[in-house]
């Protein structure tokens, strides 16, 4: 398997959870009492858009590579998935603190205006965009 193929399966599994993400904190935010909600709710929205238009292209090249993404269990700890290419199978387990840590930073980067979309995903690191 080629790393841009585990990228693309890593995508899979992180752009869905950061929608989840902020659909709850859109929810927050309009429940929020401060003065303006209109200009995060406008970041989050941005943000949305930019993470539909990147999983548009991952569905895309999930067709084109006859790839399937099988999340299969987790225990706590971990959370397994199964990646499949065509007729081959690769298990994958994740350690749920990274998963956490990195939703956390592509979620900078989606708020940031960035995108993972072409594999030219920026790296956040402390405060500054790479």
């Amino acid at each position: 398997m080629t790393n841009e193929t585990v990228e693309q399966f890593e995508h899979m599994i992180y752009l869905p959870m950061l929608l989840t993400i902020l659909d709850k904190d859109t929810k927050q935010i309009e429940a929020t009492p401060v003065k303006f909600t209109s200009p995060y709710l406008a970041v989050v929205k941005r943000a949305m858009n930019n993470i539909h238009n990147d999983l548009k292209d991952i569905h895309q090249y999930f067709n084109r590579n006859r790839m399937k993404l099988i999340k299969e269990g987790n225990d706590g700890d971990f959370t397994t998935y199964l990646f499949s290419v065509g007729s081959e199978r690769y298990q994958r387990k994740y350690m749920n603190l990274k998963l956490r840590n990195h939703s956390q930073e592509l979620l900078e980067i989606y708020l940031m205006g960035g995108s993972v979309r072409n594999g030219e995903i920026k790296h956040v690191t402390k405060g500054r965009t790479n």
